[in-house]
């Protein structure tokens, strides 16, 4: 029989919820559980969030199947599974979901195996967990490493291109944020909001969307329908969004978008007074910036102490580090990634700052040199979004800040080298971000969310993907981070966090 669950027989998967740092890719990639966690948690297991609510993770399958089997692997936990004390197995009959009783069921303490008396025909199957249903020792999380689904007729086809939406979600930004995962194949999307006899339908381009005007405050019932080439595919099934009119953020598109270099933020300032205040109040802290710059001080400025090497700061243009071996985490590697990503930044910004300021050659030949050297860096490698987001972050903005002040210093090649690096980590970084499956009370999402804005920023110009970049940036700032910070001291880690 075949295992018709992987993604690469072209079935999807869904969830109701993410635990921080946690994908479903894991449960449908081919391997099972017999590798401990430890160092490499999302990279072997889907976790729910911790919630108090009814936990489910879903298979999509390309069309109609049948299946004989089904098994289960229970995610790694400290040595242990996270087996969890009530569940059950379900098919979408197209309504509503069916538990399945098996002819026969296998429990062990690492996995569950149910075999059937006659195949199951089905488009969909899930693992269903009622709140606080989970092991003893984690009773509000579902945590799955494989799920492996048998059938002895397998049907090849295209990927379902069926919606899925989570359950519920609560805005208080108003206008809300909606997101959902795309489905192949789909060249736009179709949303009704609906409340109280009203319906409000759009036609969106992507997977996320915000409305132009904040909406009634109040609960509102959601459902997005795919826009594919042979016409409209089927409506998700609802959801519900309760938004409130807690925080108003209304978002305007369409203003002219600043064109020339330099832009960002960090570039736009007037030069004559900061170079007065340099040789007048604040020439102590000029000092101390040329200081950093001299080429005695080949040290990077890294001002966090617990970022810093064992052995010392990074000297000089520091070599790409190496990723972590076999994809398991470790203090040590971890530490000398984000020491070179910091590097980047302070270094690329600093010079950068210094050229820009005095005009010294010698500034902008060190601003370039790190420039080009970080630009020649793997995207998707040891500093790349899905290995170490704070290197991720570092590594474009800083290549994104020299590249904004030194574009009328570089060669035609030399910008299309940076351009390319800038726009390959933007790209990875919208994917990791899009579908948003984070939790917005780490400050994680703000940084990375932050990054992907100013890389978009630097190259709109060039790169038609940009916009959409730095669009999408804003929305999930105004819809997802910006509300979080409430009243005064409500949320540990908002804006002042940084």
């Amino acid at each position: 029989m075949e295992n018709i669950a992987l993604a690469s027989f072209g079935t999807r998967a869904a969830a109701d919820s993410f635990l921080g740092w946690y994908r479903t890719w894991p449960v449908h990639d081919g391997k099972r559980n017999e590798l401990s966690e430890e160092g490499r948690w999302g990279k072997v297991r889907w976790l729910s969030a911790s919630t108090s609510e009814d936990h489910w993770i879903q298979l999509l399958f390309p069309g109609p199947q049948s299946f004989e089997r089904v098994e289960i692997y229970w995610a790694q936990e400290n040595g242990g599974f996270l087996k969890p004390r009530s569940w059950s197995l379900e098919v979408f009959t197209g309504r509503y979901w069916v538990a399945l009783e098996a002819a026969e069921v296998v429990e062990e303490a690492h996995r569950s195996v149910l075999t059937f008396a006659e195949p199951v025909a089905a488009e969909q199957v899930r693992v269903f967990m009622p709140a606080g249903g989970g092991p003893a020792a984690r009773p509000t999380v579902l945590g799955i490493a494989e799920l492996e689904v048998y059938s002895a007729s397998p049907r090849a086809g295209a990927p379902s291109t069926r919606v899925v939406l989570a359950p519920s979600f609560a805005s208080r930004a108003n206008p809300p944020w909606f997101n959902w995962a795309p489905v192949p194949g789909a060249v736009g999307y179709r949303v009704a909001l609906l409340r109280d006899g009203v319906t409000l339908t759009y036609e969106v381009a992507g997977n996320e969307f915000m409305p132009d005007a904040p909406l009634e405050p109040g609960t509102w019932v959601w459902k997005v329908a795919p826009l594919l080439p042979g016409g409209p595919g089927a409506w998700s099934e609802p959801a519900f969004a309760e938004v409130s009119g807690e925080f108003t953020f209304p978002v305007a598109f369409g203003e002219a978008w600043l064109s020339g270099h330099p832009r960002l933020p960090a570039a736009a300032f007037d030069a004559a007074r900061l170079r007065a205040e340099a040789s007048g109040p604040k020439k102590a802290l000029w000092e101390k910036i040329a200081q950093r710059l001299s080429a005695s001080q080949a040290g990077s400025p890294v001002p966090m102490e617990n970022m810093r090497r064992a052995e010392g700061p990074l000297a000089g243009l520091p070599a790409e580090p190496p990723g972590f071996e076999h994809q398991y985490w470790t203090i040590e590697r971890w530490r000398e990634i984000v020491a070179a990503g910091a590097a980047v930044l302070d270094w690329c910004s600093l010079s950068s700052f210094a050229y820009a300021l005095t005009g010294e050659a010698a500034y902008r030949e060190l601003a370039r040199s790190w420039l080009l050297h970080a630009a020649g860096w793997d995207p998707v490698g040891s500093t790349g979004i899905e290995s170490v987001d704070h290197a991720a972050h570092d590594t474009l903005v800083g290549i994104a800040y020299a590249y904004d002040a030194l574009y009328a210093d570089l060669s035609a090649e030399e910008r299309a080298t940076v351009r390319n690096a800038i726009a390959a980590r933007c790209r990875a970084l919208y994917r990791y971000l899009n579908p948003f499956e984070n939790d917005p009370n780490n400050n994680h999402p703000w940084f990375q969310t932050t990054a992907l804005g100013i890389g978009a920023l630097a190259i709109w110009e060039e790169e038609p993907e940009a916009r959409v970049w730095a669009e999408f940036a804003v929305r999930i700032y105004v819809g997802r981070y910006l509300c979080l910070g409430g009243i005064d001291g409500e949320w540990h880690e908002g804006s002042d966090y940084w």
